[in-house]
């Protein structure tokens, strides 16, 4: 939904971006933490906070996209198992979808 939609739904809009704010929150709390604990470790500290920042923020950022991908790259290996044991008459997963 659009923004612009916050006249005729205001309390779904308000709560998808309530919802989203607080989808951000962890991830901006770890960044500007890393960050500060970057700064601190550079004694003395040579560059200002923002570069800290840039820095943390590339980090984050490469360990969710690297975290992302070993996840998927598990749930393929576990998928690709299965149904090879499917084939062979070793039912792992649930028969009955519902």
């Amino acid at each position: 939904m659009a923004l612009s939609n916050i006249f005729r739904e205001p309390r779904r809009e308000i709560t998808e971006t309530v919802v989203g704010l607080l989808a951000f929150s962890l991830p901006m709390w770890a960044i500007f933490r890393l960050a500060l604990w970057m700064r601190a470790a550079d004694r003395p500290p040579i560059l200002p906070l923002i570069c800290y920042l840039v820095v943390a923020t590339v980090v984050v950022a490469l360990f969710f996209t690297f975290g992302g991908l070993i996840l998927f790259l598990i749930h393929e290996a576990g998928e690709w198992i299965c149904d090879g044991l499917q084939e062979r008459g070793i039912h792992l997963r649930p028969r009955d979808r519902k």
